[in-house]
């Protein structure tokens, strides 16, 4: 019923992507996709994994081109 709800709001808002964390191992996201046509992508929330010098800086560059293929792709 949730998921509907949201297939629904998506549809309706013209959401044009969807943003997971490499963690997330639930299918929510993929379900969405599949009943909206919406392309899911994943950004890292830097919350945990390689803390040395620079890994910050690495990861938001990687976020960033993700979103900006996110956009690319929304047309």
């Amino acid at each position: 019923k949730r998921l509907a709800h949201l297939s629904d709001k998506i549809k309706n808002e013209h959401i044009k992507a969807l943003f997971t964390e490499p963690s997330y191992k639930g299918s929510a996201a993929s379900i969405l996709s599949e009943s909206t046509g919406v392309k899911v992508y994943s950004i890292d929330p830097v919350t945990s994994g390689d803390m040395s010098d620079g890994s910050y800086v690495s990861i938001m560059k990687s976020n960033t081109q993700t979103i900006k293929e996110a956009l690319s792709d929304a047309g």
